[in-house]
């Protein structure tokens, strides 16, 4: 077994919605498990796209919220943002993605754990739109 079968049978753990996967070979052992996600019911995102505005995965891996495990998180609730602010990082194949920040305003809500696997399109963040207040 090679390092590409190996990744192809990570990648297909959650497409087929399996928790875990053990392989023994007479000179190979591997056990792998994956914790499954809890998916957000688009209910209980709010219905107002003026007012919270959802940051969603550009692609499928793992969400880090720091950019070193012991370092702070690049934003928590209540933080405020701009456009252009790095809000996490998805790892994906040895590649870090960073995801920013689309709007100006504030991290209303972190929607997925540190360290969590995620998919294309998952919901991450709920951001509180900035009010542009004109006189």
């Amino acid at each position: 077994m090679n390092l590409k079968e190996v990744k192809e049978l990570i990648e297909a753990i959650p497409k087929e919605r399996l928790t875990s996967i053990e392989i023994e070979m007479p000179d190979l052992k591997i056990k792998i498990a994956w914790a499954p996600l809890k998916p957000i019911e688009p209910e209980s995102l709010p219905l107002s796209e003026e007012i919270l505005t959802v940051v969603r995965s550009p692609v499928a891996g793992s969400f880090l919220r720091a950019p070193e495990s012991k370092e702070l998180p690049f934003v928590k609730p209540g933080d405020p943002v701009k456009d252009g602010t790095i809000l996490c990082v998805i790892e994906a194949r040895g590649v870090q993605n960073e995801v920013e920040a689309e709007v100006a305003g504030t991290v209303e809500k972190v929607l997925v754990e540190d360290g969590a696997p995620v998919e294309i399109n998952q919901p991450l963040f709920q951001i509180k739109k900035r009010s542009e207040i004109s006189v």
